[in-house]
């Protein structure tokens, strides 16, 4: 059972992960069909690729927002008078 369910955490498709560490605890002896250990996984890479987006978003934001100011298109524009003094 712990080497099909390594195999079966070890394929990450097309995704940007992949497994670095794989520990097994099984003290039951319990089985889990493949199907659900691959289920798993696909919902796992899911939320991970989710949060990771969401992560490099908020912290591209704050990237330009600390070089740019709160707000970027704001700083480039230069205010013009079209009333005469």
């Amino acid at each position: 059972m712990e080497e099909a369910a390594r195999v079966a955490f070890e394929k990450w498709g097309d995704t940007d992960l992949e497994l670095e560490a794989f520990t097994f605890h099984n003290p039951e002896q319990r089985f889990v069909p493949i199907s659900r250990l691959n289920q798993l996984r696909r919902d796992l890479a899911q939320g991970l690729s989710a949060a990771i987006s969401a992560a490099r978003v908020e912290r591209v934001t704050r990237v330009k927002s600390a070089a740019c100011g709160s707000h970027p298109r704001e700083s480039r524009k230069r205010k013009i008078s079209l009333v005469p003094e």
